[in-house]
């Protein structure tokens, strides 16, 4: 494989971790690494290192860590590193098209899902909560419209309907990891064909909020299962009790209910030792396995319910509308 040298931006750790690992153990030249700047957490407020920053310094690699891509000096220094190649993994900047024109090879973004399908923030989360059947990776040559630039390569990978966001972004960086390093080779070579997405069949996805976690009950058992595991870790699922409580809701699963048994959403129905409480929907019943009351930490779902048993009580609505 003839070398190159290579700009690696990306901010998205669970993204562009293996994608990163994998050009690092390559022999192509890594000129810069470019990510977001460091954030401060800690009581002390002191500098957090992101797991992407953390493996280019391991490996002596120049970090960059812009705040802004527009001014000619951040221009002039992207300029003079002389890359033939860039590669962005969820980012986050938007970036300039003198910027995207820079390299001789071109920009090239690495996309965990099947574009057009799902451009946007969080493809991920947005397959699952709708149920997708397929998801995958598209490589695609950026441009200076949100994933729009025309497809390189993609990889489709099958759904169970029970997967939660943290396992499917692991499997989708992996496959995507593997996929870049192809679309490099066949970039270097000349043999990349370039395929212009069809705009119709576009779908948009939005950065998550913690408005999303609310939940509501009128729909169906399906759609919830799917949100919440859609929306693990972060902003979690939430609703609120009867009581004005607000309880999170940290894993679930589907439960199928015939009409003639079926109860008004919000309704406990029953609950079990093993599997925990299990709570009617607009259609069908989803079980709480565990769950996280205000300023206490995790608990199954049947120990909260014998720790406040008037909140939960059987056969009554514990849900607000």
């Amino acid at each position: 494989m003839n070398q190159i040298n290579i700009l690696f931006c990306a901010t998205h750790a669970e993204l562009a971790l293996p994608s990163l690992a994998k050009i690092i153990e390559s022999n192509h030249h890594i000129v810069a690494v470019v990510t977001a700047p460091d954030t401060r957490s800690g009581r002390g407020r002191k500098p957090a290192i992101s797991p992407i920053k953390a493996l280019a310094q391991q490996h002596s690699l120049t970090v960059l860590q812009p705040t802004s891509l527009s001014s000619d000096q951040e221009y002039e220094r992207w300029k003079s590193l002389s890359f033939d190649l860039m590669i962005v993994a969820g980012y986050g900047l938007i970036l300039p098209k003198r910027i995207i024109l820079l390299p001789r090879y071109g920009c090239i973004n690495v996309h965990p899902s099947l574009l057009p399908r799902w451009r946007g923030a969080s493809p991920v989360q947005a397959a699952i909560s709708n149920q997708d059947k397929t998801t995958g990776v598209s490589i695609i040559r950026l441009n200076e419209k949100m994933d729009a630039g025309d497809l390189i390569l993609q990889q489709t990978l099958t759904l169970t309907g029970h997967e939660k966001t943290p396992e499917l972004m692991a499997s989708l960086a992996d496959m995507g990891c593997h996929l870049l390093m192809q679309a490099i080779d066949l970039i270097i070579h000349e043999r990349a064909v370039y395929k212009a997405q069809d705009d119709t069949q576009a779908t948009y996805c939005t950065k998550l909020s913690k408005q999303d976690a609310v939940l509501d009950f009128n729909q169906t058992a399906l759609a919830l299962y799917a949100q919440i595991r859609a929306l693990q870790p972060w902003p979690s699922s939430e609703v609120t009790l009867t009581d004005g409580t607000v309880m999170k809701i940290k894993s679930a699963s589907f439960h199928p209910i015939h009409e003639d048994t079926a109860h008004s959403p919000g309704i406990l129905i029953k609950t079990d030792r093993d599997q925990g409480m299990l709570i009617a929907c607009g259609q069908d019943a989803i079980w709480l396995h565990t769950i996280q009351m205000p300023n206490k930490p995790m608990m199954p779902a049947y120990q909260a319910q014998l720790g406040y048993p008037k909140l939960f009580a059987l056969k009554k609505r514990i849900i607000s509308q």
